[in-house]
Protein backbone atom coordinates (compact mmCIF):
# COMPACT_ATOMS: atom_id res chain seq x y z
CA UNK A 1 0.00 0.00 0.00
CA UNK A 2 2.71 2.44 1.06
CA UNK A 3 4.87 1.21 -2.50
CA UNK A 4 1.33 2.35 -4.36
CA UNK A 5 1.36 5.50 -3.21
CA UNK A 6 4.78 6.27 -3.51
CA UNK A 7 4.91 5.22 -6.88
CA UNK A 8 1.59 7.53 -7.45
CA UNK A 9 2.92 10.47 -6.03
CA UNK A 10 6.28 9.68 -7.43
CA UNK A 11 4.85 9.67 -10.63
CA UNK A 12 2.54 12.81 -10.22
CA UNK A 13 5.45 14.96 -9.07
CA UNK A 14 7.36 13.75 -12.89
CA UNK A 15 4.50 14.88 -14.55
CA UNK A 16 3.87 18.17 -12.69
CA UNK A 17 7.69 19.18 -13.28
CA UNK A 18 7.67 17.83 -17.09
CA UNK A 19 4.48 19.74 -17.93
CA UNK A 20 5.85 22.56 -15.85
CA UNK A 21 9.10 22.30 -18.11
CA UNK A 22 7.68 21.46 -21.62
CA UNK A 23 4.78 23.44 -22.23
CA UNK A 24 6.85 26.65 -22.13
CA UNK A 25 9.55 25.15 -23.82
CA UNK A 26 6.65 24.25 -26.64
CA UNK A 27 5.34 27.75 -26.63
CA UNK A 28 8.65 28.82 -26.94
CA UNK A 29 9.15 27.01 -29.97
CA UNK A 30 5.63 27.01 -31.63
CA UNK A 31 6.54 31.16 -31.56
CA UNK A 32 9.88 31.38 -32.81
CA UNK A 33 9.60 28.65 -36.08
CA UNK A 34 7.41 30.16 -38.77
CA UNK A 35 3.49 28.41 -39.04
CA UNK A 36 4.84 26.50 -41.85
CA UNK A 37 8.00 25.52 -40.48
CA UNK A 38 9.81 26.98 -43.50
CA UNK A 39 13.03 28.69 -43.14
CA UNK A 40 13.41 31.91 -45.43
CA UNK A 41 15.86 34.05 -47.13
CA UNK A 42 15.89 37.56 -48.85
CA UNK A 43 16.48 37.26 -52.77
CA UNK A 44 19.55 38.97 -54.34
CA UNK A 45 18.41 42.41 -55.58
CA UNK A 46 21.53 43.70 -57.01
CA UNK A 47 21.83 46.54 -55.50
CA UNK A 48 24.29 47.01 -52.47
CA UNK A 49 24.83 49.19 -49.32
CA UNK A 50 28.84 50.28 -48.68
CA UNK A 51 29.80 50.18 -44.97
CA UNK A 52 32.82 52.32 -43.62
CA UNK A 53 34.99 49.30 -43.73
CA UNK A 54 34.52 48.80 -47.30
CA UNK A 55 32.62 45.92 -47.12
CA UNK A 56 29.19 46.00 -48.80
CA UNK A 57 25.75 44.11 -48.40
CA UNK A 58 22.54 43.51 -50.51
CA UNK A 59 20.24 45.90 -50.08
CA UNK A 60 17.73 42.94 -49.23
CA UNK A 61 19.82 41.95 -46.85
CA UNK A 62 20.61 44.86 -44.99
CA UNK A 63 16.84 46.09 -44.94
CA UNK A 64 16.38 43.63 -41.64
CA UNK A 65 19.01 45.11 -40.17
CA UNK A 66 17.11 48.38 -40.29
CA UNK A 67 13.99 46.54 -39.17
CA UNK A 68 15.90 45.28 -36.39
CA UNK A 69 16.71 48.40 -34.76
CA UNK A 70 13.37 49.78 -35.31
CA UNK A 71 10.88 46.90 -34.13
CA UNK A 72 11.17 43.73 -32.30
CA UNK A 73 11.07 40.35 -34.20
CA UNK A 74 7.96 39.18 -32.58
CA UNK A 75 5.38 41.95 -34.19
CA UNK A 76 2.63 40.86 -35.69
CA UNK A 77 3.88 40.03 -39.92
CA UNK A 78 1.82 41.94 -41.72
CA UNK A 79 3.25 45.17 -39.93
CA UNK A 80 6.92 43.97 -40.39
CA UNK A 81 5.77 43.10 -43.85
CA UNK A 82 4.51 46.37 -44.48
CA UNK A 83 7.85 47.86 -42.62
CA UNK A 84 10.05 46.14 -45.04
CA UNK A 85 8.36 47.74 -47.77
CA UNK A 86 8.74 51.22 -46.56
CA UNK A 87 12.45 50.56 -45.72
CA UNK A 88 13.02 48.98 -49.38
CA UNK A 89 11.11 52.08 -50.89
CA UNK A 90 13.18 54.38 -48.52
CA UNK A 91 16.75 53.36 -50.04
CA UNK A 92 15.67 52.86 -53.56
CA UNK A 93 14.55 56.64 -53.78
CA UNK A 94 17.93 57.36 -52.09
CA UNK A 95 19.52 55.39 -54.84
CA UNK A 96 17.94 57.32 -57.32
CA UNK A 97 18.93 54.84 -59.87
CA UNK A 98 21.94 53.66 -58.81
CA UNK A 99 23.30 50.35 -58.09
CA UNK A 100 25.19 50.95 -54.96
CA UNK A 101 25.17 53.92 -52.38
CA UNK A 102 26.92 54.56 -48.58
CA UNK A 103 25.65 53.59 -45.21
CA UNK A 104 26.45 56.86 -44.26
CA UNK A 105 24.19 58.23 -46.98
CA UNK A 106 20.87 56.53 -45.89
CA UNK A 107 20.51 57.89 -42.44
CA UNK A 108 18.91 54.92 -41.37
CA UNK A 109 19.64 53.34 -37.60
CA UNK A 110 20.49 49.99 -37.76
CA UNK A 111 21.74 46.25 -36.09
CA UNK A 112 24.29 44.63 -37.54
CA UNK A 113 23.79 40.57 -37.40
CA UNK A 114 26.72 40.18 -35.06
CA UNK A 115 24.79 43.14 -32.97
CA UNK A 116 21.81 41.36 -33.33
CA UNK A 117 23.50 37.40 -32.23
CA UNK A 118 24.76 39.48 -28.93
CA UNK A 119 20.97 41.09 -28.72
CA UNK A 120 18.64 37.96 -29.38
CA UNK A 121 21.15 35.00 -28.08
CA UNK A 122 19.28 31.73 -28.45
CA UNK A 123 16.49 33.21 -30.49
CA UNK A 124 18.84 35.00 -32.98
CA UNK A 125 17.90 31.98 -36.00
CA UNK A 126 14.09 32.34 -34.76
CA UNK A 127 14.28 35.97 -35.30
CA UNK A 128 16.10 36.58 -38.13
CA UNK A 129 13.88 34.01 -39.87
CA UNK A 130 11.00 36.24 -39.11
CA UNK A 131 12.57 39.12 -40.66
CA UNK A 132 13.71 37.06 -44.04
CA UNK A 133 10.21 35.90 -44.27
CA UNK A 134 8.69 39.36 -44.38
CA UNK A 135 11.57 40.00 -46.48
CA UNK A 136 11.04 37.04 -49.07
CA UNK A 137 7.29 37.45 -48.94
CA UNK A 138 7.95 41.55 -50.03
CA UNK A 139 10.52 40.66 -52.68
CA UNK A 140 11.39 43.61 -54.08
CA UNK A 141 8.00 45.70 -53.57
CA UNK A 142 8.08 49.30 -53.29
CA UNK A 143 5.54 51.83 -53.11
CA UNK A 144 4.61 54.51 -55.80
CA UNK A 145 2.84 57.16 -56.34
CA UNK A 146 1.48 58.36 -60.26
CA UNK A 147 4.13 55.56 -61.21
CA UNK A 148 7.10 57.42 -59.05
CA UNK A 149 8.83 56.18 -55.69
CA UNK A 150 7.69 58.31 -52.58
CA UNK A 151 9.37 59.48 -50.00
CA UNK A 152 8.04 57.17 -47.34
CA UNK A 153 7.87 59.09 -44.11
CA UNK A 154 6.82 56.99 -40.75
CA UNK A 155 7.29 57.82 -37.05
CA UNK A 156 6.67 56.19 -33.74
CA UNK A 157 3.68 57.48 -32.67
CA UNK A 158 0.92 60.46 -34.08
CA UNK A 159 -0.47 63.17 -31.69
CA UNK A 160 -4.16 61.23 -32.29
CA UNK A 161 -3.64 61.94 -36.36
CA UNK A 162 -1.08 62.19 -38.76
CA UNK A 163 0.06 65.31 -40.33
CA UNK A 164 -0.59 66.74 -44.27
CA UNK A 165 2.57 66.84 -46.17
CA UNK A 166 3.64 68.58 -49.21
CA UNK A 167 3.03 65.70 -51.38
CA UNK A 168 -0.31 64.42 -52.40
CA UNK A 169 -0.15 60.95 -50.57
CA UNK A 170 0.45 62.34 -47.27
CA UNK A 171 -2.74 62.79 -46.25
CA UNK A 172 -4.30 63.30 -42.58
CA UNK A 173 -5.37 60.27 -40.89
CA UNK A 174 -6.85 59.59 -37.78
CA UNK A 175 -4.67 57.32 -35.38
CA UNK A 176 -6.84 57.31 -32.36
CA UNK A 177 -5.42 54.06 -31.05
CA UNK A 178 -1.74 56.12 -30.62
CA UNK A 179 -3.73 58.08 -27.83
CA UNK A 180 -4.22 54.66 -25.48
CA UNK A 181 0.09 54.48 -25.56
CA UNK A 182 1.77 54.55 -22.62
CA UNK A 183 4.40 56.69 -23.82
CA UNK A 184 1.15 59.27 -25.59
CA UNK A 185 1.81 62.23 -23.21
CA UNK A 186 5.23 62.99 -22.30
CA UNK A 187 6.00 65.88 -19.82
CA UNK A 188 9.16 67.95 -18.66
CA UNK A 189 9.38 70.44 -16.18
CA UNK A 190 11.96 73.24 -16.01
CA UNK A 191 13.07 75.96 -13.52
CA UNK A 192 12.50 79.06 -14.45
CA UNK A 193 15.94 79.68 -15.19
CA UNK A 194 16.83 76.79 -16.70
CA UNK A 195 13.96 77.36 -18.91
CA UNK A 196 15.36 80.60 -19.67
CA UNK A 197 19.14 79.94 -19.92
CA UNK A 198 18.81 77.48 -22.45
CA UNK A 199 16.13 79.92 -25.06
CA UNK A 200 19.34 82.47 -24.18
CA UNK A 201 21.17 79.46 -25.58
CA UNK A 202 19.09 78.95 -28.95
CA UNK A 203 19.08 82.73 -29.72
CA UNK A 204 21.04 85.34 -26.77
CA UNK A 205 18.97 88.15 -28.24
CA UNK A 206 15.60 86.80 -27.44
CA UNK A 207 13.63 89.16 -25.08
CA UNK A 208 12.93 86.37 -22.65
CA UNK A 209 11.30 87.46 -19.13
CA UNK A 210 13.53 86.04 -15.94
CA UNK A 211 10.61 86.67 -13.84
CA UNK A 212 7.52 85.03 -16.43
CA UNK A 213 9.15 83.28 -19.49
CA UNK A 214 5.55 82.72 -20.23
CA UNK A 215 4.53 86.38 -20.90
CA UNK A 216 6.92 86.54 -24.09
CA UNK A 217 6.52 82.69 -25.18
CA UNK A 218 3.64 82.82 -27.89
CA UNK A 219 2.71 79.31 -30.25
CA UNK A 220 1.69 81.35 -33.12
CA UNK A 221 0.40 78.60 -35.57
CA UNK A 222 -0.15 75.08 -35.38
CA UNK A 223 -1.49 72.55 -38.47
CA UNK A 224 -4.64 71.05 -38.85
CA UNK A 225 -2.93 67.72 -36.60
CA UNK A 226 -2.18 70.12 -33.78
CA UNK A 227 1.65 70.16 -34.52
CA UNK A 228 3.27 73.22 -33.60
CA UNK A 229 4.85 75.28 -37.30
CA UNK A 230 5.51 78.56 -35.55
CA UNK A 231 7.00 79.42 -32.38
CA UNK A 232 7.94 83.45 -31.04
CA UNK A 233 9.64 84.80 -28.11
CA UNK A 234 9.52 88.46 -27.81
CA UNK A 235 9.22 89.64 -30.83
CA UNK A 236 12.00 87.36 -32.59
CA UNK A 237 10.57 84.11 -34.69
CA UNK A 238 11.62 80.65 -32.78
CA UNK A 239 12.68 77.72 -35.16
CA UNK A 240 10.32 74.92 -33.91
CA UNK A 241 12.98 72.22 -35.14
CA UNK A 242 15.40 73.86 -32.51
CA UNK A 243 13.57 74.72 -30.40
CA UNK A 244 12.06 70.68 -29.70
CA UNK A 245 15.41 69.58 -30.31
CA UNK A 246 17.24 71.43 -27.38
CA UNK A 247 14.52 70.72 -24.79
CA UNK A 248 14.25 67.26 -26.30
CA UNK A 249 10.83 66.63 -27.26
CA UNK A 250 9.64 64.27 -28.65
CA UNK A 251 7.59 65.50 -31.29
CA UNK A 252 5.98 68.91 -32.00
CA UNK A 253 2.77 68.67 -30.84
CA UNK A 254 3.71 70.05 -27.46
CA UNK A 255 2.47 73.12 -25.26
CA UNK A 256 3.88 75.21 -22.21
CA UNK A 257 2.17 75.81 -18.70
CA UNK A 258 3.15 77.28 -15.59
CA UNK A 259 3.64 74.21 -12.74
CA UNK A 260 5.13 74.30 -8.92
CA UNK A 261 6.80 77.18 -9.56
CA UNK A 262 8.73 76.54 -12.91
CA UNK A 263 7.46 75.81 -16.86
CA UNK A 264 6.25 72.15 -17.55
CA UNK A 265 6.36 71.44 -21.37
CA UNK A 266 3.58 68.42 -22.83
CA UNK A 267 4.58 66.75 -25.83
CA UNK A 268 2.08 64.56 -27.58
CA UNK A 269 3.84 61.50 -30.03
CA UNK A 270 7.16 60.77 -30.87
CA UNK A 271 8.57 61.44 -34.18
CA UNK A 272 7.81 63.60 -36.88
CA UNK A 273 4.20 63.03 -37.42
CA UNK A 274 4.17 62.34 -40.81
CA UNK A 275 3.46 59.07 -43.08
CA UNK A 276 3.27 55.57 -41.18
CA UNK A 277 2.33 55.74 -37.35
CA UNK A 278 4.09 52.46 -36.30
CA UNK A 279 1.96 52.46 -33.41
CA UNK A 280 -1.32 52.32 -35.36
CA UNK A 281 -0.22 50.17 -37.98
CA UNK A 282 0.83 47.66 -35.54
CA UNK A 283 -3.08 47.60 -34.17
CA UNK A 284 -3.93 47.68 -37.81
CA UNK A 285 -2.01 44.04 -38.08
CA UNK A 286 -3.46 43.03 -34.81
CA UNK A 287 -7.25 43.47 -35.84
CA UNK A 288 -5.94 41.11 -39.15
CA UNK A 289 -5.06 44.38 -41.65
CA UNK A 290 -2.90 43.14 -44.78
CA UNK A 291 0.15 45.21 -45.20
CA UNK A 292 -0.90 46.74 -48.48
CA UNK A 293 -4.06 47.86 -46.25
CA UNK A 294 -1.89 49.15 -43.70
CA UNK A 295 0.18 51.12 -46.73
CA UNK A 296 -2.87 51.89 -48.50
CA UNK A 297 -4.32 53.87 -44.97
CA UNK A 298 -0.93 55.88 -44.72
CA UNK A 299 -0.25 56.81 -48.46
CA UNK A 300 -3.09 57.63 -50.25
CA UNK A 301 -3.63 56.65 -53.80
CA UNK A 302 -0.41 54.82 -53.50
CA UNK A 303 0.39 51.42 -55.24
CA UNK A 304 2.79 48.32 -54.00
CA UNK A 305 5.13 47.72 -57.28
CA UNK A 306 7.95 46.05 -58.21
Amino acid sequence: MHKHIYRKYLFSTLFILAFSIGLPAFVTLCFNHSSDGATYSPVESGKTITFEDGNSMDVEKFIPCVMAKTLSPKEPEELLKAFAIVIRTDIYKKLNGQSSIEVSQLNLSYLSYEEMKKHWEDHYSQYRNRLYKAMEQTALQVITYENTLIQPEYHQLSCGKTRAGSEKYLTSVECSPDMEASNYLQTSVYSIEAFVSALKELNPDLAVSTENPLETFQITSRDDAGYVTGLQIGITAVDVSAFANKFSLASHCFEADAYNGGIRLLTKGAGSGYGMSLYTARNMAKDGKSCTDILNFFYAGTAISH
